[in-house]
């Protein structure tokens, strides 16, 4: 099955808040119908073996082996009923606290093709889930192992074990999300000139990284107009071409600190940047830190 519909949520700097309910699982048992009803909560349902119908907006199909389900808040689900004894399904609402979310369904192969050239924390990605509607998942094993320990955790009687299962959902989401975006590019299409014009400005601003670069000699390097080309950039990256190459810089630059012996002046001057008083502030203002602050936090030089 292909996927028809991936729902972005972007979630905000320094939140990793996710509400959801106790974590269900059904198991080998009959189950009754349950007549469509608008959910409030997204949710994410996992049939780990048996089959389960469904209803969702009015169409009905089947979960079969391996999976996965999203809902968002506000489509009707209707579950069922269930005639054989050997569903195991997992069930849970959840929802999201300063999240911005997007649906995307349409050129969807194209948009995963060019994520793989993308710096996800230049795009803003890097805080981005992406859940599909529907999807067959090839690590079923362990997405039944995950949520069979997100069962224990919530009993736990340990102190955090509440953090300790937010924590889990939140990387069993993050997998689900890499395996969708990974399926899609699989998908043998056509490439179109809106993607290849993509394509090689991502190429272009990697290549002149270390010059101060401008959209017009972005757009000309390509060979459309500036205008177009943003439009292109936003389209499928997500951010505008200036502040790609922004965070792009800011990216490398963290490489850098905590890799290499230059010191913040050089790494100022190998991104463009003729100040170096100029690129702290820069650096501050994208990461909230010095970038002596930085290494200090993060490694050692």
């Amino acid at each position: 099955m292909t996927v028809s519909t991936l729902t972005a949520f972007q979630l905000g700097e320094g939140s990793l808040d996710v509400r959801h309910s106790r974590f269900l699982h059904i198991l080998s048992e009959a189950m009754p119908a349950f007549k469509p009803r608008a959910c409030a909560d997204h949710e994410l349902h996992y049939v780990a073996a048996g089959e389960l119908p469904i209803m969702l907006d009015g169409v009905r199909s089947v979960l079969t082996e391996g999976e996965i389900l999203f809902v968002r808040a506000g489509q009707e689900l209707g579950l069922g009923p269930s005639t054989k004894r050997s569903l195991s399904c997992f069930h849970v609402h959840f929802d999201f606290d300063r999240v911005r979310m997007t649906i995307l369904d349409s050129g969807l192969d194209e948009w995963a093709a060019t994520r793989s050239k993308v710096d996800a924390w230049a795009s803003g990605d890097a805080r981005t889930l992406y859940l599909p509607n529907q999807m067959p998942l090839a690590a079923r094993g362990a997405t039944t192992e995950a949520f069979l320990r997100l069962m224990k955790l919530q009993r736990a009687p340990d102190p955090g074990s509440a953090i300790a299962v937010d924590a889990e959902f939140l990387r069993l989401l993050q997998q689900i999300s890499c395996e969708a975006v990974a399926s899609l590019r699989l998908n043998q299409v056509a490439t179109s000139p809106e993607r290849i014009h993509v394509d090689r400005a991502l190429d272009f601003i990697d290549r002149q990284i270390g010059h101060m670069i401008s959209l017009r000699e972005v757009a000309d390097h390509v060979g459309v107009s500036a205008p177009h080309l943003a439009r292109l950039f936003k389209s499928q990256i997500g951010t505008s071409v200036g502040a790609y190459i922004a965070r792009r810089k800011i990216s490398v630059a963290k490489e850098k600190l905590l890799s290499t012996r230059h010191t913040v002046k050089e790494i100022a001057a190998s991104l463009g940047f003729a100040d170096q008083l100029y690129f702290s502030r820069v650096f501050r203002r994208a990461t909230g830190f010095s970038p002596q602050a930085y290494v200090s936090r993060n490694g050692m030089r």
